[in-house]
């Protein structure tokens, strides 16, 4: 049996500089990135991940002559940390097996493996299988929109699920009672471990997943909830075309915000004036409903 190798690119940057490097990294050619705070404070980390050694190791030059720019700009950048090493698709899938265990978030949601035999009576219970795409419920963001997706989504309801991931806060969606979800994402990796959780879940009948992202195709004053648990600079560059999608009244939970940007973001929303209706907070991440 072929063990493929990954090659996992981790930067570690404070988190100041975070979306200009995350807009780097896109630009550089990167489907996606995985964006963790890793202590009370102004670190964090961006990983990326390649099939390539060689791409891999190009891409690590680029970010430190990237970050080396920056400093000479007078930005504080941090450690700028970049490692390069090989990841066992085996060894992989062995430390999810070990280490990733069920997990309880909100009033009644526990997100959990599919080999975990654990049952857990009264409670919705989310099935993913963590790949190489975003979303197991252990980071913030995950988690905030999973605690406002409970509250917000009413039977009947037509979701849209933007930069879906793993496909967790769709699979949720349509568990809740949500009669349509349309799930999305530009990274084909991602695409694919979201069909595979959403047929693991048995909502395949209610869950539609397509690569991309919201364009002139998807509908418009359409649905009842849209979620976008994106980097800051694509919720500010695609919040037009979402509250395009929204239906009169509908809502829309945002997420993916440090709390360094509050005050951007905020500003942002009050020239578009769309109304805030809360602002959760978990870690130095914010999630937002808008109305």
């Amino acid at each position: 049996m072929e063990d493929k190798n990954y090659i996992q690119v981790d930067i570690k940057v404070n988190q100041e500089v975070a979306e200009g490097l995350g807009n780097f990294l896109i630009e550089s050619g990167c489907n996606g990135f995985i964006l963790e705070q890793l202590e009370q404070g102004r670190s964090v980390q961006l990983r990326v991940y390649h099939y390539n050694l060689v791409e891999a190791q190009t891409l690590a030059s680029e970010v430190l002559n990237y970050l080396r720019s920056l400093k000479k700009m007078d930005l504080d950048v941090g450690e700028q940390k970049i490692t390069v090493k090989k990841v066992r698709k085996r060894d992989w899938e062995k430390f999810w097996k070990r280490d990733i265990k069920p997990i309880g978030i909100g009033e009644k949601i526990v997100v959990k493996s599919s080999w975990d035999r654990k049952e857990f009576p009264d409670k919705i219970v989310i099935k993913i299988d963590p790949k190489m795409a975003f979303g197991t419920g252990r980071h913030e963001t995950t988690r905030l929109c999973i605690k406002e997706i409970e509250r917000l989504v009413q039977p009947g309801d037509r979701v849209l699920d933007l930069g879906t991931g793993s496909g967790i806060l769709a699979i949720l969606a349509a568990k809740l009672g949500a009669s349509y979800v349309l799930a999305v994402d530009p990274d084909r990796t991602a695409v694919d471990s979201a069909s595979e959780n959403i047929e693991r879940n048995e909502v395949e009948d209610r869950v539609e997943v397509k690569a991309g992202t919201i364009d002139d195709k998807t509908p418009r004053d359409y649905f009842d909830l849209v979620v976008a648990n994106l980097f800051k600079s694509r919720i500010l560059e695609l919040f037009d075309r979402i509250k395009e999608t929204v239906k009169q009244g509908g809502i829309i939970i945002l997420s993916g915000v440090l709390d360094s940007e509050r005050e951007e973001v905020s500003d942002f929303f009050k020239r578009k004036r769309a109304k805030v209706e809360k602002i959760t907070q978990e870690g130095g991440w914010l999630c937002y409903v808008l109305r």
